[in-house]
């Protein structure tokens, strides 16, 4: 009995107006798993006091008829006329594959730990959690997504990766076991690139305006002295 009891505080009281992620067929699910162990009688008395004072859900089981609330079953059949259960989305394999597509794994992120709401991992595993999740929640046990999946990763990780992978277990598990060592280094090395790459772009802006003797001077100098000429130009 203390546990149903202490089961009834954490259920919040029922509106049934959908309002602060409001869920019906959740709601009525736990309202019957806490009160399993009492009488019938007693289930469609806890019910009414579960009702939210003044609120839509309280005023529809007003309005029921005798015989609509004379047991928790009639109850039910009135709840689910008057709040049916919602049918889960079916996706076409088209929205499916964009779906997953939109699942982004920022480059930054790869190698780096990440705090994600109460999850903490590193990045490329929590992006790799989320496909997943998303693709297995659309039905796809088989792993017919997971192309789609390898699609987005940027080379950075997926250079640590066979890409041949014939179940979400496999796929998510080779992800995780790549060297975070590794993808550290490749990170630092991509880095450098990027910083070469803009120095280049910076040098060749900025050797537009100079006379040829200029242009060969500043040539002819260490290369990455140009990062600090670009930054006082």
């Amino acid at each position: 009995m203390t546990q149903n009891q202490d089961s009834m505080k954490t259920l919040p009281l029922f509106r049934g107006d959908y309002s602060n992620k409001e869920d019906p067929a959740e709601w009525f699910a736990l309202f019957r798993l806490a009160t399993s162990s009492l009488t019938d009688s007693e289930k469609v008395t806890r019910f009414e006091c579960q009702l939210y004072p003044g609120g839509l859900a309280e005023e529809w089981f007003t309005e029921l008829d005798a015989a609509e609330k004379a047991s928790l079953a009639d109850i039910k059949n009135a709840f689910i006329r008057r709040w049916p259960m919602m049918r889960r989305p079916k996706w076409s394999r088209a929205q499916q594959r964009e779906r997953v597509k939109d699942q982004v794994l920022k480059t930054e992120d790869i190698g780096r730990w990440v705090e994600d709401g109460q999850t903490s991992d590193y990045g490329q595993n929590l992006w790799a959690e989320r496909v997943v999740k998303l693709a297995l929640s659309m039905g796809d046990a088989n792993g017919f997504l997971i192309d789609d999946a390898l699609h987005q990763i940027p080379n950075l990780l997926k250079d640590h990766l066979t890409c041949e992978y014939d179940s979400w277990e496999e796929f998510l598990e080779a992800v995780r076991n790549v060297p975070t060592n590794k993808l550290r280094r490749a990170q630092e090395e991509l880095i450098r690139e990027r910083t070469r790459d803009a120095a280049v772009k910076r040098w060749i802006k900025l050797s537009q305006g100079m006379s040829r003797d200029l242009r060969e001077e500043f040539f002819q100098r260490d290369f990455y002295s140009l990062e600090r000429l670009s930054r006082d130009v």
